[in-house]
């Protein structure tokens, strides 16, 4: 029986609307799913990878279910009836559901943050009981990393097992985002009731906070390094930048990206120097966990969220 570390990555896809362009600015509510169109290439381009490396990759897919689909759509789980024989596939080849929704609330043809907690609880609820239809989740990601006191609590209280929506270290308070994760393990672990961003000391807990992990990354752009999370679309000279570091202080690792974001014809920029809008990044970074690893002489387990859960429970209890 090996004695060396094991290592556990945790691939996760957020299947949001795509980018507005240049050209939709003028209309803020148009939802935009041509990536999602294309998830087979996501799938092609992996299989192909596993085959290479004979190593099987589940990804853990956060499915957008909540009130902005229902208004356009007719029903909050609009994504998951429209793509369904494509989640069975996923399902069958090892991969897993889990739910993702943005909270919010349109006033005057404009949608904003919805901060009114009765309100969230009863979305909540509602679309709990529609995404039972096709799957239970067991985690769900608030939408741009949205989280408070009271919308944990009623997370937990709807019956998930855990909360998916951290980004530690991170903060941000302006027109496009409101978010404040400072102090937050980069790892996963028991919310506090009195501060979700950190860890419960006293009192044992069953609910998980899972990070959306956080690397120090320098584009060309910056200053110095900042906080970002590990994204499979970022350029993989990026993301390896201090891989071999978080490997060595830590025993998970939850990669976060969007369909969008590894596909060439949504990079509106044509230079970015972070995204790469290429299915090669998200292999070459796979890769890259696999290459540094190995030189720490590691063991690398993929897994999905569910695995993660159950593992973790077992450790602590």
């Amino acid at each position: 029986m090996s004695n060396k570390k094991t290592i556990y990555a945790i691939i996760t896809f957020d299947t949001d609307s795509d980018p507005l362009s240049n050209l939709d600015q003028s209309n803020k509510k148009l939802l935009g799913w041509r990536s999602l169109k294309k998830l087979d290439l996501i799938r092609k381009n992996l299989n192909k990878f596993e085959k290479r490396i004979n190593i099987k990759i589940p990804i853990t897919w956060f499915v957008r279910c909540d009130n902005q689909l229902k208004h356009y759509y007719g029903d909050s789980c609009w994504l998951l009836k429209k793509h369904n024989s494509f989640w069975r596939k996923e399902i069958k080849n090892g991969s897993e559901l889990q739910w993702h929704a943005h909270l919010y609330k349109i006033k005057n043809n404009k949608w904003s943050f919805n901060n009114d907690i009765k309100s969230i609880e009863i979305e909540l609820k509602d679309n709990f009981k529609n995404i039972k239809k096709y799957f239970t989740p067991k985690c769900i990601r608030i939408g741009e990393a949205y989280m408070n006191n009271k919308l944990l609590e009623t997370i937990k209280d709807i019956g998930l097992k855990a909360d998916s929506s951290a980004i530690p270290g991170r903060k941000r308070n302006d027109k496009e985002k409101y978010f404040n994760w400072l102090g937050s393990p980069n790892m996963p672990y028991f919310p506090s009731e009195k501060d979700y961003r950190l860890q419960n000391k006293n009192i044992k807990s069953t609910f998980l906070e899972i990070p959306m992990n956080t690397l120090m990354i320098k584009t060309s752009y910056d200053k110095k390094p900042i906080k970002r999370y590990v994204n499979l679309s970022f350029w993989p000279n990026l993301v390896k930048q201090n891989l071999k570091k978080y490997f060595l202080n830590h025993k998970y690792l939850v990669s976060i990206t969007h369909p969008y974001e590894v596909l060439s014809n949504f990079d509106n920029n044509k230079n970015n120097k972070l995204i790469s809008f290429n299915l090669n990044s998200m292999t070459k970074n796979l890769e890259n966990f696999i290459t540094v690893t190995n030189q720490l002489n590691y063991n690398l387990e993929f897994i999905t969220i569910s695995n993660l859960i159950k593992k973790i429970k077992k450790d602590e209890f």
